[in-house]
């Protein structure tokens, strides 16, 4: 571990280094690593062997160690050694209390195979929401009966303001976003429930400001910290780390990576996100971490990323032992049998790896408006508790007769509808055409094999 004062210092006095270069080093060393550890993935294994995972954190540890993070503010480099790395992963909690009062959760570190069963915070992480609807959308995913927690979507403006980054609107939006999503919760009767971070700002001033008596709480939320895609940081990112340290909340951990840019398969995004999140917790002092990337075309569901899912939780829940939130995505849209399908598999890979809780439901890609729902966070809970225990032999199975459904249009996939189309927005139920398509989709998949409880 290193204090925030000493990561500034190594910021500010670090090796200089162009950009440029940096983004060599790390390509040219992280594409050694599999050959070097001897890591090869089996034909239709998404969730790996524990020898595998293991070498895959052993190639990590040796990433951070060699590149470092890239601060692109001062083009230097924060650089650690082996054994700030090593104290790092062995001083991390294996449990988190989020949310307060009768609301408090408790998300504990979760074996791959595991039979306990993960934690159900589900909810469009992001995704833009006009401000009519951001109420019973959101409400959507906090009412479900298993979601003791949500993730929020972003607010696209607010009182007449649009959401632009560094300006009042950013700010007066957040703000807007914070009490909105403290009534999500009171309406779902858990008024005091984890809702996991402000999505609406992305200003270090703006975040900050979200953490009011009537928005987000100190107990209740994490703050964002997260490494940039290539193991990059600037100063919002530690400074963020700063004020969470500052104020007892607990950072919001992961380190971006996107397939196909500067790691190529899932193998290297995998050692590279271990890596990042290895490097922003020796600073950042977090004790649990996201599982997500995309690859080039924006997509979650596909077969390399599913790859880099299993390897990432089966690694870390075996190494450094902490609560991991899975990920999941669709390129389908809401009500269709296709975003449920390509969700599923999603769930069943992160379920089985060893995830502890469940936050990111991103269908449509992620970037439809009003584009979520909470039927997709109901059937994620269906499939979650079907697979706890399951071996992985019969997940990597399952997964890919899931895939197999669906592969061939992930490049032209349906756009399927928004919230207010599928749902009614006053009574937040969803339509019966909805739940025609829900109730079609959980047969096709029960009978590919999914085990549903009922």
């Amino acid at each position: 571990m290193i204090s925030i004062l000493e990561a500034q210092y190594r910021c500010e006095n670090g090796p200089l280094m162009d950009e440029n270069k940096f983004n060599l080093k790390l390509m040219k060393y992280l594409r050694g690593l599999p050959k070097k550890y001897g890591i090869e993935l089996k034909e239709g294994e998404f969730i790996p062997d524990d020898e595998t995972a293991d070498k895959v954190f052993q190639a990590a540890i040796d990433l951070i160690v060699e590149v470092g993070l890239y601060n692109i503010d001062t083009n230097r480099v924060l650089e650690f050694t082996k054994e700030e790395i090593i104290d790092t992963i062995n001083s991390r909690k294996s449990i988190i209390h989020l949310g307060e009062g009768t609301d408090t959760i408790h998300i504990k570190h979760r074996w791959p195979e595991d039979t306990e069963p993960i934690v159900m915070c589900p909810g469009p992480a992001g995704m833009p929401a006009e401000e009519k609807y951001y109420i019973p959308l959101n409400l959507s995913f906090a009412k479900l009966p298993n979601s003791v927690g949500y993730t929020p979507s972003a607010l696209l403006g607010a009182r007449g303001f649009a959401n632009k980054a560094e300006t009042p609107g950013e700010l007066i939006t957040v703000l807007a976003e914070a009490s909105m999503n403290r009534e999500v919760a009171r309406q779902a009767g858990k008024p005091r429930a984890f809702i996991l971070e402000p999505m609406s700002a992305v200003s270090p001033y703006a975040v900050f400001a979200s953490f009011n008596p009537d928005g987000y709480s100190e107990k209740g939320s994490l703050m964002p910290t997260h490494v940039l895609p290539d193991l990059k940081i600037n100063w919002e990112r530690i400074t963020l780390a700063a004020y969470a340290l500052e104020r007892g909340i607990q950072p919001w951990t992961g380190a971006g990576t996107g397939l196909g840019t500067n790691t190529r398969n899932a193998v290297e995004a995998a050692i590279s996100q271990i890596a990042g999140t290895l490097g922003v917790m020796t600073y950042n002092n977090g004790h649990s971490m996201w599982t997500s990337t995309f690859d080039r075309d924006g997509l979650i569901s596909c077969r390399e990323v599913l790859k880099m899912t299993g390897l990432v939780n089966v690694a870390v829940s075996r190494n450094l032992k902490i609560p991991i939130a899975g990920s999941t995505g669709a390129a389908a849209g809401p009500c269709t049998t296709m975003a449920l399908k390509e969700l599923s598999a999603c769930m069943i890979a992160t379920t089985v790896s060893g995830a502890g809780w469940l936050w990111l439901v991103l269908p449509g890609k992620g970037v439809m408006t009003n584009g979520a729902t909470g039927m997709e966070g109901k059937m994620l809970d269906e499939v979650g508790k079907a697979v706890e225990g399951m071996d992985r032999g019969t997940a990597n199975e399952l997964i890919g007769k899931l895939l197999a459904t669906y592969e061939d249009q992930l490049m032209d996939p349906p756009k399927g509808k928004t919230f207010p189309e599928c749902y009614d927005v006053v009574k937040v139920e969803p339509t019966d055409e909805y739940k025609e398509i829900y109730a079609q989709a959980k047969e096709e998949m029960r009978q590919l094999g999914v085990p549903f409880r009922y």
